[in-house]
C-alpha cells in the first residue's frame, strides 16, 4: 500500500480513461536512423518536452523532429558494447525524474 503523494511517473487507470500526468514513449529507431521511424514515432518527437535518445548515426536530423524548446539528453549508448555515457539504470532514473515534472517524455534508442 502506497501512502502519500502517487509519483507523476505512475499513470493508474480505473474504470475510465484517466488525464495522463505523464507520457513516456520508447521508440526504438531502427537500422535506417531516423529515416525509418514510424508515424507514430514521428508524431511522438514533434511534441516531446523532453527527448532522451542513444548515440545515432544522424542524430541532426532527429533533433529537427523535435520542437525547439525540448529538452535534450544525450546519453551516448552504443547498442550492446558497454560502452556509453550513462549506465541503463541511470538512464531509468532521468526518465522517471523526467516524467515527475514533463508531460511527455521520448525515449529514442538504435536498434
Amino acid at each position: 500500500v502506497m501512502r502519500g503523494r502517487v509519483p507523476t511517473a505512475l499513470v493508474v487507470l480505473v474504470g475510465s480513461v484517466a488525464p495522463c500526468l505523464s507520457l513516456v514513449s520508447l521508440v526504438g529507431s531502427g537500422v535506417g536512423g531516423v529515416w525509418s521511424l514510424t508515424q507514430q514515432a514521428t508524431d511522438a518527437l514533434r511534441s516531446c518536452d523532453a527527448l532522451v535518445f542513444d548515440a545515432l548515426a544522424d542524430d541532426d536530423a532527429m533533433r529537427g523532429l523535435v520542437p525547439a524548446d525540448a529538452e535534450l539528453h544525450d546519453v551516448g549508448k552504443r547498442g550492446g558494447d558497454g560502452r556509453g555515457k550513462i549506465k541503463q539504470d541511470e538512464i531509468d532514473a532521468l526518465l522517471v525524474e523526467l516524467a515527475g515534472r514533463r508531460q511527455r517524455i521520448c525515449r529514442v534508442m538504435i536498434a
